[in-house]
């Protein structure tokens, strides 16, 4: 992580952008030792579709 981040100032780029679990709070807590500032979270949400049952009308 340190190499990335000193490729980005030797670029003198302004913003890098992580993401992250919002339940890793070690991660986060990594982030925030090497300077960076949380500013966004989001949930995100996983539906597994079964397959429709034949004579279903949404059947394709």
């Amino acid at each position: 992580m340190i190499r990335c981040l000193n490729w980005c100032v030797e670029r003198e780029l302004e913003k890098m952008v992580i993401s992250t679990q919002i339940t890793n709070q070690a991660s986060q807590k990594t982030w925030i030792r090497l300077g960076f500032e949380p500013t966004h979270s989001f949930y995100t949400f996983h539906k597994w579709f079964e397959p429709l049952a034949e004579g279903n009308p949404l059947q394709p």
